[in-house]
């Protein structure tokens, strides 16, 4: 992430491990039950990367926005990085599910990245992460 602390402006981040992305390149390919998904970017992949963004924006000085948080694990996070970072979700990763789009009409007009996630996920976003 290439912030400056010259810089004054927040930095907005898609908050992903692009490492663990391409070693699970793959996983839940075409055929599997997890096909209509970005298989690679998992619940770990984006906890992960908030966690680094956010030990980097705090070590350079520099407020943070997080696009598009799909899991629970990512709001402590940003709980307790309330002075330093600001986060939004999407309606459809509020309101659609991994599970029910497998046999929807939907198939992979879902897809998208990040991805859909699972009910109980989703579920953890509309509260709060509880």
């Amino acid at each position: 992430m290439p912030c400056s602390k010259a810089g004054r402006r927040r930095v907005a981040v898609h908050s992903e491990d692009e490492d663990r992305m391409i070693a699970r390149k793959g996983v839940g390919g075409a055929g599997s039950a997890r096909a209509p998904c970005l298989c690679g970017a998992n619940a770990e992949s984006a906890r992960l990367s908030t966690e680094r963004v956010l030990r980097l924006a705090r070590a350079a000085g520099r407020r943070l926005h997080i696009l598009h948080i799909t899991t629970g694990d990512e709001i402590p996070l940003l709980a307790a990085a309330k002075d330093l970072a600001t986060a939004e979700t999407t309606p459809q990763h509020l309101t659609l599910v991994s599970a029910g789009m497998l046999t929807s009409a939907l198939g992979s007009y879902a897809q998208m990245n990040p991805p859909i996630r699972d009910e109980p996920i989703a579920r953890r976003l509309l509260g709060g992460g509880a």
